[in-house]
């Protein structure tokens, strides 16, 4: 099961706003790029469960970051744990 059962974005939602923001990573800016370059449509079908809208990156990630640094980070947000290792 999915974090979310919504598949369908509102019509509001801004794709390409969206996509713009991963045209500087390293990895996959260029392909971001070509489909800027190229157009976007909306996507087609989907389904909106109510709950929120599909899961979408808000921005690229600075590949220079450490991860050690992101996931302490993610402790401060979300609480110690075993899952994150605890300590």
């Amino acid at each position: 099961m999915s974090r979310t059962e919504s598949t369908a974005y509102p019509e509001s939602f801004d794709v390409r706003g969206a996509l713009s923001l991963q045209v500087s990573h390293p990895t996959w800016g260029d392909y971001a790029k070509g489909l800027l370059q190229e157009g976007v449509s909306r996507p087609r079908a989907g389904v909106d469960a109510g709950d929120h809208p599909p899961i979408t990156p808000v921005r690229a990630l600075d590949p220079t970051v450490r991860a050690r640094k992101e996931c302490a980070g993610l402790k401060r947000v979300m609480g110690e744990g075993e899952r994150w290792g605890g300590s």
